[in-house]
């Protein structure tokens, strides 16, 4: 579970199948500071790389909406966990 954490805060522009993997294994998950930190991470990092992208590139299309999917996604579950209280999630 570390190492997929790390890999997911870290290095992963595709968070949505790798959150939804995570919850599955560890359901505790779910509701965690870790995941939120996780989470926002995934979405900085993904913002950074949308706007480093050529927008006259062939693959573009694809790319953009594989980031609107994405982002979506990230914007959906982050809501989600900020509606409790941040500070009463566990780590």
């Amino acid at each position: 579970m570390d190492i997929a954490c790390g890999f997911a805060g870290d290095v992963n522009v595709m968070p949505k199948g790798m959150d939804k993997t995570l919850v599955e294994v560890e359901p505790g998950f779910r509701f965690t500071k870790r995941r939120l930190a996780i989470l926002r991470s995934a979405q900085v990092r993904l913002n950074e790389r949308f706007q480093g992208m050529d927008t006259n590139g062939v693959h573009f299309a694809g790319e953009s909406h594989i980031y609107d999917v994405q982002t979506n996604f990230l914007a959906s579950a982050i809501n989600e966990l900020v509606a409790y209280p941040e500070a009463n999630l566990p780590d």
